[in-house]
């Protein structure tokens, strides 16, 4: 019998490990998606925090990375969007989009074990930890060993999630 697959179901069947990236700007989402496609996940993107909740309620995710800074939907009027660097300009001081989406996560039954690790420049390391999340700055290599080690837990060992990550959050 021949197994005809799609190339997501190739894919899925050979990563077995789903991770969603929410960030607004383009170069940040794909870069943060290349490191985890290295680290033998299988990303999936989002622009927003209300298109990264849509997903989660459709798939199963094993690790969400996202920004802090968004605009809430495609089009916010609370944003510029500059076609020249194809980034989005802050009209006035409203964010916190990561945190946000962070708490409700945290707070709905059927997600509250998913890890979020906040990848941000903007400071919130207290209130990322608080909220149960791992924030990493904008430090590439951190993101990439945090990855690193997760994919190998997940193909190896079966630990409790919320008692591994613990000493990340610490300095």
């Amino acid at each position: 019998m021949d197994l005809q697959f799609s190339d997501e179901e190739y894919r899925l069947h050979l990563i077995k490990h789903n991770i969603l990236i929410v960030d607004d700007e383009d170069y940040k989402r794909y870069l943060a998606g290349g490191v985890a496609l290295a680290n033998g996940f299988f990303p999936q993107y989002a622009k927003t925090p209300e298109e990264a909740w849509n997903l989660l309620n459709t798939r199963k995710y094993d690790l969400l990375i996202s920004d802090n800074y968004m605009p809430t939907k495609e089009k916010d009027p609370e944003f510029d969007y500059d076609t020249n660097t194809g980034l989005h300009k802050l009209k006035d001081f409203r964010g916190n989009q990561g945190l946000q989406l962070l708490r409700r996560i945290k707070s709905t039954e059927t997600l509250k074990d998913l890890e979020v690790i906040i990848y941000t420049g903007s400071g919130e390391k207290e209130q990322t930890i608080e909220l149960g999340g791992i924030y990493v700055g904008q430090n590439l290599p951190l993101l990439n060993e945090i990855l690193r080690q997760r994919s190998n837990l997940l193909r190896n060992v079966k630990i409790p999630r919320t008692g591994y990550w613990k000493f990340l959050n610490q300095e």
